[in-house]
């Protein structure tokens, strides 16, 4: 049993970033097969080396190209608005039948939450009103577009 990171830095003496999501997805792909317990996508951002900034994106190609696999995405949740983090988070569980689960995450700290473009997130919120806000809408949004009540 084992399982997959993935950060997709693109260094610049490592592959294309075009490279690295193809080869990505292909990998988890593979690894299902291979018994791949499940791979897990964060949110990183402002780094010159790329990372990965849309983790439910990539989520939703793995998701489309594989049946089991497990996939963990990791969101920065003070970056969204809730309502549209939780329709995009609806979708995603019917692409992927129910096999995303979600790491709600507040960043780490104002000083780099506050800096360059991200001037307008509000981080002085409170972790458990942030989460419980966010876990209301999520609730009525998955309904709406499922047409069924969340477990």
């Amino acid at each position: 049993m084992f399982s997959m990171r993935f950060d997709m830095r693109a260094t610049a003496m490592g592959a294309p970033a075009t490279e690295l999501y193809a080869t990505a997805i292909e990998m988890c792909a593979w690894a299902e097969i291979r018994g791949c317990l499940g791979a897990v996508l964060c949110e990183h951002h402002g780094s010159e080396d790329g990372y990965l900034p849309t983790p439910l994106i990539l989520a939703s190609a793995v998701a489309a190209r594989t049946e089991r696999l497990a996939l963990t995405s990791v969101v920065l949740l003070p970056l969204y608005d809730p309502v549209r983090l939780a329709e995009e988070m609806a979708v995603l569980d019917i692409i992927s039948r129910g096999r995303v689960s979600y790491i709600l995450g507040l960043g780490i700290g104002a000083r780099s939450m506050s800096t360059s473009a991200w001037t307008w997130v509000r981080v002085d919120a409170s972790p458990m009103s942030t989460c419980n806000c966010f876990a209301g809408y999520y609730a009525v949004r998955l309904s709406s577009v499922t047409g069924a009540a969340s477990k």
